[in-house]
């Protein structure tokens, strides 16, 4: 019997004997290499104009994320942070914008703006204004 390059799945040929065990050997070869895909969710959501602690902007992924980036559609300050980063800024053109803090729990990541007399472009939440998000896991 051979086999495949990259992943040695087993190729049978004619006279071969097919057993149960190389399928169940194979799907747990796929199986592994599947997990260890990335794994990317994009989306959107409208801002509701709210912000501050008791308001925090709150994005719920299939997967624990690694990475997260927020901007919105019409351009101006953005959010990139990896899992872990519990106080950052939000950007725009490359100086700082905002404090906020994040929170990554479980499939969840929330955050909201620290600085007093903010308003909610600090924390990505300006009313009916789209944002775009990405999460890597």
């Amino acid at each position: 019997m051979t086999k495949t390059t990259n992943y040695q799945l087993n190729q049978w040929d004619a006279t071969d004997r097919v057993l149960r065990t190389d399928f169940n050997e194979d799907n747990q070869k796929i199986d592994a290499a599947l997990g260890e895909m990335p794994k990317i969710a994009v989306g959107s959501y409208t801002g509701t104009g709210e912000y501050g602690a008791d308001h925090p902007n709150t994005l719920e992924f299939p997967f624990p994320p690694r990475l997260l980036a927020v901007f919105p559609r019409t351009g101006g300050s953005s959010l990139l942070y990896p899992r872990g980063v519990l106080k950052g800024n939000t950007a725009s053109n490359g100086h700082s914008y905002g404090d906020v803090a994040l929170t990554w729990d479980g499939n969840t990541v929330s955050w909201h703006t620290t600085n007093s007399g903010s308003d909610a472009g600090y924390q990505l939440n300006y009313s009916n204004i789209q944002y775009i998000y990405l999460a890597l896991g």
